[in-house]
């Protein structure tokens, strides 16, 4: 496993998982001090509005 393998596993960890399923990891970033995580949005169809009575 690389290093950006272990980082894309990282980054999938510790984002929440409704914001990756709508947005794709594409790019992860890391130096000394942070780690950047480049997310793309997803072509999705608008979800249908939910009527509660």
């Amino acid at each position: 496993m690389t290093s950006y393998d272990t980082l894309l596993v990282l980054a999938r960890l510790i984002l929440p998982v409704e914001l990756l399923d709508c947005f794709d990891i594409v790019e992860i970033e890391n130096d000394a001090e942070m780690l950047t995580i480049h997310l793309d949005e997803q072509n999705l169809p608008p979800l249908s509005p939910r009527f509660t009575l």
